[in-house]
Protein backbone atom coordinates (compact mmCIF):
# COMPACT_ATOMS: atom_id res chain seq x y z
CA UNK A 1 0.00 0.00 0.00
CA UNK A 2 2.99 2.40 1.23
CA UNK A 3 3.93 1.54 -2.70
CA UNK A 4 0.99 2.53 -4.60
CA UNK A 5 0.80 5.85 -2.24
CA UNK A 6 4.72 6.72 -3.34
CA UNK A 7 3.78 5.99 -6.85
CA UNK A 8 0.74 8.34 -7.02
CA UNK A 9 2.76 11.27 -5.38
CA UNK A 10 5.45 11.01 -7.91
CA UNK A 11 2.60 11.04 -10.90
CA UNK A 12 1.39 14.10 -8.97
CA UNK A 13 4.63 15.92 -8.08
CA UNK A 14 5.12 15.29 -11.83
CA UNK A 15 1.97 17.28 -12.57
CA UNK A 16 2.38 19.81 -10.04
CA UNK A 17 5.63 20.45 -11.93
CA UNK A 18 3.57 22.06 -14.95
CA UNK A 19 0.59 23.00 -13.13
CA UNK A 20 0.53 25.55 -10.11
CA UNK A 21 -1.89 25.01 -7.17
CA UNK A 22 0.29 21.66 -5.79
CA UNK A 23 -1.26 21.07 -2.25
CA UNK A 24 -0.87 18.62 0.33
CA UNK A 25 -2.71 18.12 3.17
CA UNK A 26 -3.89 15.85 6.02
CA UNK A 27 -5.75 15.51 9.31
CA UNK A 28 -6.16 13.07 11.92
CA UNK A 29 -8.45 13.31 15.46
CA UNK A 30 -9.28 11.17 17.87
CA UNK A 31 -12.19 12.73 20.11
CA UNK A 32 -13.57 11.19 23.97
CA UNK A 33 -16.81 12.29 24.41
CA UNK A 34 -19.09 11.28 27.68
CA UNK A 35 -22.91 11.29 26.92
CA UNK A 36 -24.62 12.34 30.57
CA UNK A 37 -28.02 11.48 29.22
CA UNK A 38 -27.19 8.72 27.58
CA UNK A 39 -24.59 7.37 30.27
CA UNK A 40 -22.17 6.64 27.32
CA UNK A 41 -18.43 7.61 27.48
CA UNK A 42 -16.01 6.04 24.62
CA UNK A 43 -13.63 7.28 21.33
CA UNK A 44 -14.27 7.87 18.56
CA UNK A 45 -11.94 8.37 15.33
CA UNK A 46 -12.74 11.47 13.28
CA UNK A 47 -12.27 11.12 9.17
CA UNK A 48 -8.28 10.65 9.49
CA UNK A 49 -7.23 11.11 5.63
CA UNK A 50 -4.41 12.32 3.53
CA UNK A 51 -4.80 14.49 0.84
CA UNK A 52 -3.30 15.81 -2.25
CA UNK A 53 -5.24 18.21 -4.93
CA UNK A 54 -4.25 20.28 -7.55
CA UNK A 55 -6.79 22.97 -7.61
CA UNK A 56 -7.73 25.12 -10.39
CA UNK A 57 -4.20 24.14 -11.79
CA UNK A 58 -3.61 26.13 -15.12
CA UNK A 59 -0.99 26.14 -17.82
CA UNK A 60 -0.90 28.17 -20.73
CA UNK A 61 1.00 27.59 -24.42
CA UNK A 62 1.70 30.83 -26.34
CA UNK A 63 3.14 30.73 -29.94
CA UNK A 64 5.29 33.23 -31.07
CA UNK A 65 5.35 36.06 -33.53
CA UNK A 66 3.39 39.93 -34.10
CA UNK A 67 -0.03 38.05 -33.76
CA UNK A 68 -0.16 34.49 -32.21
CA UNK A 69 -2.73 31.72 -30.88
CA UNK A 70 -2.68 30.66 -27.36
CA UNK A 71 -4.38 28.35 -25.08
CA UNK A 72 -4.67 27.41 -21.48
CA UNK A 73 -6.06 24.32 -19.90
CA UNK A 74 -6.92 23.67 -16.59
CA UNK A 75 -6.33 20.70 -14.68
CA UNK A 76 -8.44 19.82 -11.20
CA UNK A 77 -7.56 16.21 -9.04
CA UNK A 78 -8.96 15.49 -6.41
CA UNK A 79 -7.45 13.28 -4.43
CA UNK A 80 -5.45 10.67 -2.91
CA UNK A 81 -6.61 9.69 0.23
CA UNK A 82 -7.26 7.40 2.70
CA UNK A 83 -10.61 6.69 5.03
CA UNK A 84 -12.25 3.88 6.70
CA UNK A 85 -12.23 1.46 4.01
CA UNK A 86 -8.39 2.05 3.83
CA UNK A 87 -8.75 3.33 -0.30
CA UNK A 88 -6.37 5.36 -1.80
CA UNK A 89 -6.74 6.33 -5.28
CA UNK A 90 -6.66 9.30 -8.00
CA UNK A 91 -9.64 11.10 -9.37
CA UNK A 92 -9.27 13.38 -12.26
CA UNK A 93 -12.12 15.85 -11.21
CA UNK A 94 -11.73 18.23 -14.40
CA UNK A 95 -9.46 18.72 -17.33
CA UNK A 96 -10.69 21.46 -20.18
CA UNK A 97 -9.13 24.36 -22.18
CA UNK A 98 -10.25 27.19 -20.38
CA UNK A 99 -9.53 29.74 -23.22
CA UNK A 100 -8.17 29.71 -26.52
CA UNK A 101 -7.32 32.85 -28.16
CA UNK A 102 -5.57 35.10 -31.44
CA UNK A 103 -4.29 38.29 -30.18
CA UNK A 104 -1.03 40.43 -31.10
CA UNK A 105 -0.78 42.23 -27.63
CA UNK A 106 -3.15 44.87 -27.46
CA UNK A 107 -6.76 42.59 -28.85
CA UNK A 108 -7.65 39.26 -27.84
CA UNK A 109 -10.33 37.16 -29.98
CA UNK A 110 -11.42 34.10 -27.93
CA UNK A 111 -13.09 31.26 -29.89
CA UNK A 112 -14.28 28.87 -26.94
CA UNK A 113 -17.72 30.92 -26.72
CA UNK A 114 -19.45 34.21 -26.47
CA UNK A 115 -19.19 36.40 -23.56
CA UNK A 116 -22.80 36.44 -21.61
CA UNK A 117 -24.83 39.76 -21.03
CA UNK A 118 -22.80 41.21 -18.19
CA UNK A 119 -24.90 42.24 -14.82
CA UNK A 120 -24.11 44.78 -12.10
CA UNK A 121 -26.26 44.71 -9.11
CA UNK A 122 -24.67 42.55 -6.62
CA UNK A 123 -26.54 41.42 -3.39
CA UNK A 124 -24.20 41.39 -0.37
CA UNK A 125 -25.55 38.25 1.65
CA UNK A 126 -22.99 35.63 2.65
CA UNK A 127 -23.29 32.12 2.00
CA UNK A 128 -23.67 29.84 5.12
CA UNK A 129 -20.78 27.90 4.36
CA UNK A 130 -18.22 29.84 5.40
CA UNK A 131 -16.76 30.94 2.26
CA UNK A 132 -17.57 34.47 2.36
CA UNK A 133 -18.90 34.40 -0.83
CA UNK A 134 -20.61 37.08 -1.96
CA UNK A 135 -24.20 36.15 -3.23
CA UNK A 136 -25.04 38.08 -6.86
CA UNK A 137 -28.39 38.57 -7.49
CA UNK A 138 -29.78 36.29 -10.53
CA UNK A 139 -32.57 37.53 -12.59
CA UNK A 140 -34.01 35.71 -15.61
CA UNK A 141 -31.18 34.87 -18.10
CA UNK A 142 -30.54 37.25 -20.43
CA UNK A 143 -28.49 34.21 -22.40
CA UNK A 144 -27.35 30.74 -21.45
CA UNK A 145 -23.95 29.97 -20.53
CA UNK A 146 -21.59 28.60 -23.15
CA UNK A 147 -23.11 29.32 -26.25
CA UNK A 148 -20.59 28.32 -29.04
CA UNK A 149 -19.83 31.86 -30.57
CA UNK A 150 -16.60 34.54 -30.01
CA UNK A 151 -15.35 36.94 -27.65
CA UNK A 152 -13.36 40.24 -28.95
CA UNK A 153 -11.49 42.39 -26.59
CA UNK A 154 -10.02 45.87 -26.83
CA UNK A 155 -9.02 49.10 -25.19
CA UNK A 156 -11.33 47.57 -22.03
CA UNK A 157 -14.47 47.02 -24.27
CA UNK A 158 -15.55 42.95 -24.65
CA UNK A 159 -17.92 42.00 -27.59
CA UNK A 160 -19.29 38.79 -27.90
CA UNK A 161 -21.45 37.30 -30.92
CA UNK A 162 -22.82 34.05 -30.33
CA UNK A 163 -24.82 31.43 -33.04
CA UNK A 164 -26.15 28.16 -32.40
CA UNK A 165 -28.79 27.19 -34.88
CA UNK A 166 -30.87 23.62 -36.78
CA UNK A 167 -32.43 25.06 -39.64
CA UNK A 168 -34.05 21.34 -40.14
CA UNK A 169 -34.79 20.42 -36.81
CA UNK A 170 -36.97 21.52 -34.15
CA UNK A 171 -34.46 22.86 -31.58
CA UNK A 172 -34.61 25.99 -32.92
CA UNK A 173 -31.78 28.71 -33.25
CA UNK A 174 -29.83 30.48 -30.35
CA UNK A 175 -27.88 34.04 -31.50
CA UNK A 176 -26.87 35.94 -28.65
CA UNK A 177 -24.72 39.48 -28.92
CA UNK A 178 -23.47 41.16 -25.80
CA UNK A 179 -21.37 43.93 -25.09
CA UNK A 180 -19.34 45.56 -21.75
CA UNK A 181 -17.69 49.20 -21.84
CA UNK A 182 -14.96 49.75 -19.95
CA UNK A 183 -14.59 51.86 -16.99
CA UNK A 184 -14.80 55.51 -17.60
CA UNK A 185 -13.54 57.51 -14.89
CA UNK A 186 -15.44 61.20 -14.40
CA UNK A 187 -13.15 62.89 -12.06
CA UNK A 188 -14.49 61.20 -8.99
CA UNK A 189 -17.11 58.93 -10.62
CA UNK A 190 -16.55 55.90 -12.16
CA UNK A 191 -19.06 54.53 -15.31
CA UNK A 192 -19.10 50.82 -16.88
CA UNK A 193 -22.11 49.54 -18.57
CA UNK A 194 -23.34 46.48 -20.42
CA UNK A 195 -25.94 45.14 -22.68
CA UNK A 196 -26.97 42.05 -24.45
CA UNK A 197 -29.35 40.27 -26.84
CA UNK A 198 -30.94 37.04 -27.19
CA UNK A 199 -33.39 34.84 -29.90
CA UNK A 200 -33.73 31.26 -28.45
CA UNK A 201 -36.17 29.47 -30.20
CA UNK A 202 -37.90 32.72 -30.78
CA UNK A 203 -37.91 33.86 -27.42
CA UNK A 204 -36.23 37.19 -27.65
CA UNK A 205 -34.79 38.39 -24.40
CA UNK A 206 -32.74 42.00 -24.11
CA UNK A 207 -30.55 42.93 -21.22
CA UNK A 208 -28.69 45.75 -20.27
CA UNK A 209 -27.50 47.01 -17.19
CA UNK A 210 -24.90 49.69 -15.47
CA UNK A 211 -23.03 50.73 -12.35
CA UNK A 212 -21.51 53.66 -10.97
CA UNK A 213 -19.05 54.50 -8.03
CA UNK A 214 -18.38 57.79 -6.51
CA UNK A 215 -15.90 57.66 -3.63
CA UNK A 216 -14.12 60.91 -1.50
CA UNK A 217 -12.11 60.60 1.67
CA UNK A 218 -15.19 60.48 3.73
CA UNK A 219 -17.78 58.94 1.45
CA UNK A 220 -18.23 56.22 -0.73
CA UNK A 221 -21.14 54.57 -2.72
CA UNK A 222 -21.40 52.35 -5.21
CA UNK A 223 -24.71 51.48 -7.37
CA UNK A 224 -25.24 48.80 -9.72
CA UNK A 225 -28.81 48.12 -12.15
CA UNK A 226 -29.99 45.38 -14.39
CA UNK A 227 -32.68 44.79 -16.47
CA UNK A 228 -34.18 41.87 -18.50
CA UNK A 229 -37.06 42.41 -21.37
CA UNK A 230 -39.02 39.50 -22.74
CA UNK A 231 -39.83 41.05 -26.11
CA UNK A 232 -42.31 38.08 -27.31
CA UNK A 233 -44.43 38.32 -23.93
CA UNK A 234 -44.07 41.63 -22.78
CA UNK A 235 -42.41 40.71 -19.05
CA UNK A 236 -39.83 42.96 -17.33
CA UNK A 237 -37.34 41.93 -14.67
CA UNK A 238 -34.78 44.27 -12.80
CA UNK A 239 -32.50 44.37 -10.17
CA UNK A 240 -30.67 47.31 -8.06
CA UNK A 241 -28.44 47.22 -5.41
CA UNK A 242 -26.40 50.19 -3.37
CA UNK A 243 -23.52 50.38 -0.68
CA UNK A 244 -23.20 53.76 0.54
CA UNK A 245 -20.28 54.50 3.30
CA UNK A 246 -20.18 57.99 5.40
CA UNK A 247 -18.13 56.79 8.76
CA UNK A 248 -19.15 55.43 11.19
CA UNK A 249 -21.81 54.01 9.01
CA UNK A 250 -22.23 51.55 6.16
CA UNK A 251 -24.96 50.44 4.46
CA UNK A 252 -25.64 47.81 2.23
CA UNK A 253 -29.13 47.09 -0.24
CA UNK A 254 -29.96 45.00 -2.88
CA UNK A 255 -34.07 44.84 -4.37
CA UNK A 256 -34.90 42.26 -7.07
CA UNK A 257 -37.81 41.52 -9.01
CA UNK A 258 -36.86 38.22 -9.35
CA UNK A 259 -33.96 36.44 -7.51
CA UNK A 260 -32.46 32.82 -6.68
CA UNK A 261 -30.81 32.23 -3.29
CA UNK A 262 -29.00 28.93 -3.85
CA UNK A 263 -27.67 28.69 -0.05
CA UNK A 264 -29.00 29.25 3.23
CA UNK A 265 -28.08 32.68 3.83
CA UNK A 266 -25.59 33.21 6.55
CA UNK A 267 -26.25 36.18 9.36
CA UNK A 268 -24.91 35.81 12.67
CA UNK A 269 -23.80 33.50 15.27
CA UNK A 270 -24.90 30.52 13.80
CA UNK A 271 -28.35 31.66 12.73
CA UNK A 272 -29.19 30.74 9.20
CA UNK A 273 -31.86 32.67 7.38
CA UNK A 274 -34.27 29.73 6.27
CA UNK A 275 -35.56 31.37 2.52
CA UNK A 276 -34.13 29.00 0.51
CA UNK A 277 -34.82 29.45 -3.18
CA UNK A 278 -36.80 31.33 -5.60
CA UNK A 279 -37.71 35.13 -4.74
CA UNK A 280 -39.77 37.54 -6.31
CA UNK A 281 -39.90 41.34 -5.35
CA UNK A 282 -36.68 40.72 -3.00
CA UNK A 283 -35.79 43.37 -0.62
CA UNK A 284 -32.69 43.10 1.74
CA UNK A 285 -30.62 45.42 3.49
CA UNK A 286 -27.62 45.15 5.89
CA UNK A 287 -26.52 48.12 8.31
CA UNK A 288 -23.15 48.39 10.35
CA UNK A 289 -21.99 50.95 12.42
CA UNK A 290 -18.53 51.18 13.88
CA UNK A 291 -18.22 53.24 16.68
CA UNK A 292 -14.96 52.51 17.39
CA UNK A 293 -13.87 55.07 15.71
CA UNK A 294 -15.23 57.20 18.45
CA UNK A 295 -13.63 55.77 21.09
CA UNK A 296 -16.16 53.31 22.00
CA UNK A 297 -15.64 49.83 21.60
CA UNK A 298 -18.72 48.75 19.93
CA UNK A 299 -19.56 47.22 16.96
CA UNK A 300 -23.34 47.17 15.89
CA UNK A 301 -24.66 45.47 12.90
CA UNK A 302 -28.54 45.36 11.25
CA UNK A 303 -29.82 43.02 9.15
CA UNK A 304 -33.05 42.80 7.07
CA UNK A 305 -33.87 40.08 4.42
CA UNK A 306 -36.45 38.94 2.49
CA UNK A 307 -38.64 42.65 3.70
CA UNK A 308 -41.67 42.23 1.38
CA UNK A 309 -42.25 38.71 2.24
CA UNK A 310 -40.59 36.08 5.21
CA UNK A 311 -39.33 39.47 7.18
CA UNK A 312 -35.84 38.00 9.12
CA UNK A 313 -34.91 40.58 11.14
CA UNK A 314 -31.30 40.31 13.05
CA UNK A 315 -29.32 42.64 15.39
CA UNK A 316 -25.55 41.79 16.27
CA UNK A 317 -23.65 43.77 19.18
CA UNK A 318 -20.05 43.19 19.55
CA UNK A 319 -17.76 44.49 21.93
CA UNK A 320 -14.79 44.14 23.36
CA UNK A 321 -14.05 44.37 27.34
CA UNK A 322 -10.95 43.96 29.72
CA UNK A 323 -9.70 41.74 26.82
CA UNK A 324 -12.99 39.62 26.33
CA UNK A 325 -14.81 39.32 23.16
CA UNK A 326 -18.46 40.16 24.03
CA UNK A 327 -21.03 39.16 20.97
CA UNK A 328 -25.09 39.68 21.98
CA UNK A 329 -27.34 38.72 19.00
CA UNK A 330 -30.93 38.74 18.41
CA UNK A 331 -33.21 37.54 15.67
CA UNK A 332 -36.79 37.38 14.32
CA UNK A 333 -38.33 35.90 11.48
CA UNK A 334 -41.87 37.08 11.34
CA UNK A 335 -43.44 34.87 8.45
CA UNK A 336 -42.78 31.59 11.12
CA UNK A 337 -42.40 33.55 14.21
CA UNK A 338 -39.22 32.61 14.73
CA UNK A 339 -37.13 33.93 17.37
CA UNK A 340 -33.36 33.28 17.98
CA UNK A 341 -30.95 35.42 20.76
CA UNK A 342 -27.69 34.23 21.85
CA UNK A 343 -24.58 35.71 24.39
CA UNK A 344 -21.59 34.72 23.10
CA UNK A 345 -17.97 35.69 25.08
CA UNK A 346 -14.56 34.44 24.68
CA UNK A 347 -10.98 34.78 26.50
CA UNK A 348 -7.97 33.94 25.85
CA UNK A 349 -4.97 33.13 28.15
CA UNK A 350 -1.67 33.00 27.88
CA UNK A 351 -0.04 29.10 27.92
CA UNK A 352 -3.84 28.12 28.27
CA UNK A 353 -5.37 28.65 25.18
CA UNK A 354 -9.29 30.58 23.93
CA UNK A 355 -11.90 29.60 26.93
CA UNK A 356 -15.31 30.56 25.39
CA UNK A 357 -18.89 30.21 25.99
CA UNK A 358 -22.29 30.85 24.57
CA UNK A 359 -25.93 30.76 25.86
CA UNK A 360 -28.46 29.85 23.04
CA UNK A 361 -32.08 30.68 23.61
CA UNK A 362 -34.43 29.61 20.51
CA UNK A 363 -38.24 28.96 19.86
CA UNK A 364 -41.50 29.77 17.98
CA UNK A 365 -43.59 32.66 19.26
CA UNK A 366 -42.16 32.12 22.95
CA UNK A 367 -38.53 30.36 24.34
CA UNK A 368 -39.20 26.56 23.92
CA UNK A 369 -35.29 25.65 23.67
CA UNK A 370 -31.93 26.62 25.39
CA UNK A 371 -28.61 25.16 24.86
CA UNK A 372 -25.67 26.03 26.82
CA UNK A 373 -21.99 25.98 25.11
CA UNK A 374 -18.34 26.43 26.99
CA UNK A 375 -14.73 25.24 26.81
CA UNK A 376 -11.04 25.78 25.70
CA UNK A 377 -9.20 25.30 23.20
CA UNK A 378 -5.56 25.36 22.83
CA UNK A 379 -3.54 25.78 19.45
CA UNK A 380 0.10 26.82 20.92
CA UNK A 381 1.08 23.86 23.07
CA UNK A 382 1.76 21.26 20.57
CA UNK A 383 2.86 22.83 17.26
CA UNK A 384 0.54 21.41 14.54
CA UNK A 385 -2.04 20.86 16.70
CA UNK A 386 -5.46 21.62 18.50
CA UNK A 387 -6.10 20.49 22.07
CA UNK A 388 -9.75 20.73 22.90
CA UNK A 389 -12.53 20.20 25.75
CA UNK A 390 -15.83 21.37 25.35
CA UNK A 391 -19.27 20.94 26.91
CA UNK A 392 -22.47 20.95 24.76
CA UNK A 393 -25.73 20.40 26.09
CA UNK A 394 -29.14 19.61 24.86
CA UNK A 395 -32.23 21.55 25.38
CA UNK A 396 -31.83 22.33 28.81
CA UNK A 397 -35.49 23.29 29.20
CA UNK A 398 -36.25 19.37 28.69
CA UNK A 399 -33.55 18.05 30.95
CA UNK A 400 -30.96 17.26 28.36
CA UNK A 401 -28.08 17.94 30.10
CA UNK A 402 -25.83 16.89 27.13
CA UNK A 403 -21.97 16.03 25.99
CA UNK A 404 -18.29 16.64 27.31
CA UNK A 405 -16.33 15.96 24.71
CA UNK A 406 -11.83 16.30 24.72
CA UNK A 407 -10.54 15.90 21.67
CA UNK A 408 -6.98 16.70 19.92
CA UNK A 409 -6.79 16.81 15.88
CA UNK A 410 -3.32 17.12 14.39
CA UNK A 411 -3.25 18.82 10.69
CA UNK A 412 -1.01 19.26 8.20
Amino acid sequence: MKKTIAILLVAVLALSSVFAGFSLSGEANVSLTGDIDGKTLGFKNGDNKVKVTIEGATAEKVNEGEIYAGIKASLTIKDIKSEDSNTYGLVAKEVKIKEAYITDGNWKLSILEAAKTPTFAKGWETLKNDKDEDKAVVLTPVVGDGVPGVTFEMAGWTAGVGLKADFEGNTGKNVMLSVKTPEFDFDAVKVQAGAGFTNNAGKRNVGFGAKAAYATDAFSATVGADAVVDVKASKFDAAVSANVAIAPVTVDAVFATKTTLLEKVKTYVDRAYAGKGDKENYLSAKVVTDLNSFDVPVKLTVVALDLLKDQYFDVEAATVVKDVNLTVFGGYQISNSKLHAVVAADYTVEKVGKIYGALDLAGVNAVDTLNVKVGVENTTLVAGATLKTEYKSGNLLKSVIGTVTTSAQIKF
